[in-house]
């Protein structure tokens, strides 16, 4: 919650080596500073974030920590089935139903945040590209890289103790250096996000300027572009019973293959 141990984002994807991956002769996608799973839909599942556990329980410990209480939402993926007794050190607590948006720092900014900076370098890249004639579409490598480290240098120390106090979780005096000696709590929401949103919309003008009416710039402000996954929603096309199935059992029939087609991947937004 200082925001001083900030580990790699675990990417889930359809494929374990899809080919922007092999093409540039990654072969382990962890050296590219992530964790990296796959199934057939993209989707966390229980046996994933046990995996995550686990690969959690051994950073934190290499990291110096001896006693960590993991905060976690209570979506249908997050369980616990088969890894009890390796988990030593980290102290897992689910919040309650319908609190995430409350109490959740994730929820109060930090996702908002890093969405905004990795927008803000799609943006640029497809800017860089069209300046030298190159197409402005995006794989899943550029994608992972981007995202790498909109997480690892754009999201500050700051920002995640700011979030963390704006979910009334803890006291600002306790992770807040910039508490005066006043007593004066300075505004929460300078910081959280704003920056980011202002670049964003900067480069936004920057592509629009150069691409005129091409069609490459998003038709939305960039709090829309930032919150476009939650006004549009992709509809499941599975039942409640089976997404439960999918999400408890995972799949692995598409995890140990590369993607069958080389235009698979589509243009990443």
């Amino acid at each position: 919650m200082t925001g001083t141990c900030k580990l790699p984002p675990f990417v889930i994807y359809k494929y374990l080596k899809p080919r922007p991956f092999t093409r540039r002769s990654v072969s382990v996608p962890e050296n590219l500073g992530i964790s990296w799973s796959a199934n057939s839909k993209a989707w966390m599942t229980i046996k994933l974030f046990e995996q995550f556990l686990l690969d959690f329980e051994k950073r934190v410990k290499e990291a110096g920590r001896k006693e960590v209480l993991l905060l976690v939402d209570n979506f249908t993926g997050h369980k616990i089935v088969s890894i009890q007794d390796h988990i030593k050190i980290i102290r897992i607590e689910f919040l309650p139903p319908n609190v995430t948006a409350v109490y959740q720092p994730m929820d109060a900014g930090i996702i908002r945040a890093f969405k905004s900076h990795y927008r803000k370098r799609l943006i640029h890249l497809k800017l860089e590209r069209l300046q030298i004639g190159q197409a402005a579409e995006v794989d899943v490598y550029d994608a992972v890289v981007m995202l790498e480290k909109a997480w690892r240098v754009d999201m500050t120390a700051k920002t995640v103790k700011r979030c963390w106090i704006h979910s009334k979780l803890v006291d600002a005096e306790d992770i807040l250096p910039d508490f005066n000696s006043a007593g004066e709590l300075p505004d929460l929401n300078v910081g959280i996000y704003s920056d980011g949103v202002r670049e964003l919309c900067a480069a936004i003008f920057q592509l629009e300027e150069a691409t005129a009416d091409s069609g490459i710039v998003p038709n939305m402000t960039a709090t829309e572009y930032i919150e476009f996954e939650n006004v549009h929603e992709i509809e499941d096309p599975l039942s409640i019973e089976e997404l439960a199935e999918f999400q408890a059992l995972g799949d692995t029939e598409a995890t140990e293959e590369a993607d069958p087609d080389p235009d698979e991947d589509g243009d990443l937004e």
